[in-house]
């Protein structure tokens, strides 16, 4: 268990998340619209 390394890892999941929430709103708006 490497704290550091799973600490390292956050910023980048945090990242992916907001670019494929983005991406996915972006579609679902895209659909609906």
């Amino acid at each position: 268990m490497n704290l550091r390394k799973l600490t390292s890892w956050f910023p980048e999941l945090t990242y992916r998340q907001k670019v494929v929430s983005l991406v996915i709103s972006g579609v679902i708006v895209g659909l609906g619209g």
